[in-house]
């Protein structure tokens, strides 16, 4: 192999060490939370009125939460992930004093979620009025699998190319000096 040949096998194999890096960081955006579920409420805290939102695109097992509501009384808000069959997948319990109430947090599900129950627990005749923002991703996992292996398999070509170009290249770079010497 001449000087050539080694330095074009180094350039290959640092252009699929660039493209390997270039789809990790599109698989990173791929399963970041990137859909939002978002809806305001009136509930009566009798714990039996309550609102379902419906998830619009599959949702992931990881889900972030943010919920800003008001009562005049304590109270305790429930978030319910359900899943396809109606079961809960998660769920979150939020006790929250009188007022305004913020809370935020992540919650791992069991399954993906289909859609999420909120219902309120307080004293009768008070109501809590509030707004809920949801963020989740929507992840394939085969793509997610073919694409992670397709990217290692890469990367380790390409690092083998350019090891391989080094080690040719610095062979042949000897070699010439063992001749010259000669």
């Amino acid at each position: 192999m001449n000087s050539k040949d080694t330095k074009l096998v180094i350039l290959l194999g640092l252009l699929m060490l660039f493209a390997s890096l270039a789809i990790g960081f599109y698989l990173s955006y791929y399963t970041s939370p990137h859909y939002t579920l978002t809806g305001s409420f009136v509930l009566a805290a009798d714990g039996e009125d309550r609102i379902v939102l419906d998830f619009p695109h599959p949702a992931s097992l990881r889900v972030f939460y943010e919920l800003n509501c008001t009562s005049a009384g304590p109270m305790e808000v429930r978030l319910n992930f359900l899943g396809a069959d109606g079961r809960s997948v998660g769920e979150v319990l939020i006790s929250k004093e009188r007022g305004f109430n913020y809370s935020k947090g992540m919650r791992l599900l069991s399954d993906e979620p289909v859609s999420l129950e909120i219902r309120a627990l307080g004293n009768e005749g008070d109501a809590l009025s509030g707004r809920i923002s949801v963020k989740y991703s929507s992840i394939d996992y085969t793509f997610l699998s073919v694409a992670v292996t397709f990217q290692l398999v890469m990367a380790l070509i390409a690092i083998t190319m350019v090891i391989y170009g080094t080690c040719g290249y610095l062979y042949k770079g000897a070699e010439r000096e063992v001749k010259k010497r000669a």
